[in-house]
């Protein structure tokens, strides 16, 4: 069934002769063309203008719930909802697979197996709601290190992954600064594998004398079998024969389907410990908020750190948490709220996303906020969509409270029982690194919530 969603702010403050400026949008970072838009604002910023968010509904809509995340004594209540660290990975994928003994049945390089960084088809959950399997994931951090240290590595290695945004790299252990980095003799000399390439055969020298060494595996936020936009066969990556220092070479025919490490100990797969969840509930009285017409004085989501770590000194506010900054093990921030899956009821035929939420996010900041919204059918598999969009992050300095609506009825299966949201904002730095990634603020900030239908 199809039914309307609107998520709205519940606090209300009335101001006169207020309108924001430009709200800006990019695409995200696979776009073969990254595009800038910046449109007008509706006259509906600040939020009270157009209306009271309080004002009554319709007769023909259902309120499916309301969240203000305030308990009866006026303490924080975060009603259902949950945070999310988007730079944890789910699982480590880097695993023993081949055609016999019920192995993914990938092709393997040589011999019966591999050791592939994929994930093969499945019914469980959330690989059931991507778009394409065989294949890789979004966001993905995957490593095969070796635990014992060696001068040189040899190797055949076949990858297919999106060209320009995906790789997979050689990186060496550097003793003297505590750090993995990438060899730039790998893939003749182009440093990374992209692509579709392979089965190619090479051997490479450290520049650190005998030291660890390990292949990783790195995708960024969309255009993979996740989303669908960049579907492969096997993606990403398969590794064989691999010899430390010219000694025994591991071909893997000899490991269990499935295995993560290696039966001699030398090899294992690895996963960052992720970047850091922030998600909290603040009280508005307590965050600095700089819009003239608007403030918000009940509990809001913020995604900051705490401002004995990373504040907000640059911006004139050094008692203020900002956006941790910098990149911790190559990555850098990706947290979202996700609400409750709200069962659809009603006979509304239009969705919409609305929500308010206040920027300070010039764009040489490189930090945006996002929005996605998935579908679940409780009748057929349970598995719900992937998370869906404009593919668009959004972003705007102008220092104010805004009010978003969005039509997203596109996005939820006809069938569909439950529908869920979720908010969030991304550190693009890494991708989009101009000047330094600017001055880091405390935005995005986002308030309470209503669901109707």
């Amino acid at each position: 069934m199809r039914a309307p969603l609107i998520l709205v702010s519940a606090f209300v403050l009335v101001v006169s002769l207020c309108y924001s400026s430009a709200d800006g949008r990019k695409s995200p970072p696979s776009t073969a063309n990254v595009r800038f838009t910046e449109s007008p604002q509706p006259p509906s910023n600040p939020p009270e203008i157009g209306g009271s968010m309080f004002q009554a509904a319709a007769a023909t809509t259902v309120t499916l719930g309301w969240w203000q995340f305030d308990s009866p004594n006026g303490h924080p209540d975060e009603q259902g909802w949950t945070k999310h660290d988007l730079t944890v990975q789910i699982a480590k994928h880097f695993h023993v697979a081949g055609s016999p003994g019920g192995c993914d049945a990938i092709t393997p390089i040589g011999g019966t197996k591999s050791i592939w960084c994929g994930q093969w088809p499945t019914t469980a959950d959330p690989w059931c709601g991507w778009e394409g399997l065989p294949g890789y994931g979004d966001n993905w951090s995957q490593r095969l290190e070796s635990t014992v240290s060696a001068a040189s590595v040899s190797y055949e290695i076949a990858w297919e992954s999106e060209p320009g945004y995906d790789f997979t790299y050689v990186e060496w252990w550097d003793p003297a600064n505590s750090q993995w980095r990438e060899d730039p003799n790998a893939h003749g000399g182009t440093g990374g594998f992209d692509g579709s390439g392979g089965p190619l055969t090479e051997t490479l020298t450290s520049p650190y004398g005998a030291t660890k060494v390990r292949f990783r595996f790195a995708s960024d936020g969309a255009w993979s079998d996740e989303d669908g936009l960049w579907p492969t066969a096997e993606g990403a990556v398969k590794i064989d024969d691999i010899s430390l220092g010219g000694g025994p070479v591991e071909d893997w025919e000899g490991e269990a389907c499935g295995a993560q490490q290696s039966t001699d100990g030398k090899w294992t797969t690895t996963i960052p410990a992720g970047f850091g969840n922030y998600a909290a509930l603040h009280h508005g009285s307590t965050i600095v908020q700089e819009d003239p017409c608007f403030r918000q004085n009940s509990w809001l989501w913020g995604l900051f750190d705490d401002p004995a770590i990373t504040n907000y000194g640059c911006g004139g506010w050094p008692l203020q948490g900002a956006i941790h900054y910098p990149e911790w093990d190559g990555l850098y921030l990706g947290n979202e709220i996700w609400s409750p899956s709200i069962p659809i009821s009603g006979l509304g035929g239009q969705y919409i996303l609305e929500f308010l939420t206040y920027r300070d996010l010039p764009l040489d900041n490189v930090v945006f906020y996002v929005w996605h919204v998935r579908s679940r059918d409780n009748d057929a598999t349970g598995c719900a969509t992937e998370w869906q969009d404009e593919n668009f992050v959004y972003y705007g300095g102008q220092k104010d409270w805004i009010r978003r609506s969005f039509d997203f009825g596109g996005y939820v299966n006809s069938g569909a029982d439950e529908v869920q949201v979720s908010l969030g904002a991304v550190d693009y730095c890494g991708i989009w690194g101009w000047d330094g990634c600017g001055c880091h603020s405390h935005a995005p900030l986002n308030s309470a919530f209503r669901f109707l239908v």
